[in-house]
């Protein structure tokens, strides 16, 4: 959750500097199932995605919607229901 946090506000501090910023669902980039895991094919893999993606192909990629902070800030604080232990 933290991380998802910390790609919301560097996108919104992005977004504000004038640059356009996408944050995408994680999802498996070895689509061959080498079982070869480096951060440079990670991030050649996701070069080509991002690229099908800019062409036109809207299914590269899984772009999440980016909550405002105030619905960032309703949901970090955790309901009676989401509570776990005995009540008092």
């Amino acid at each position: 959750m933290k991380r998802v946090a910390l790609a919301f506000g560097l996108q919104r501090q992005l977004t504000a500097l004038g640059i356009q910023c996408q944050v995408v669902c994680p999802q498996k980039l070895d689509e061959g199932n080498k079982r070869v895991k480096t951060d440079g094919l990670d991030a050649k893999a996701l070069c080509l995605k991002l690229d099908r993606f800019v062409q036109g192909n809207r299914d590269a990629l899984a772009i999440i919607r980016i909550p405002t902070q105030e619905e960032e800030q309703k949901r970090a604080i955790p309901s009676p229901a989401r509570t776990i232990g005995p009540s008092a």
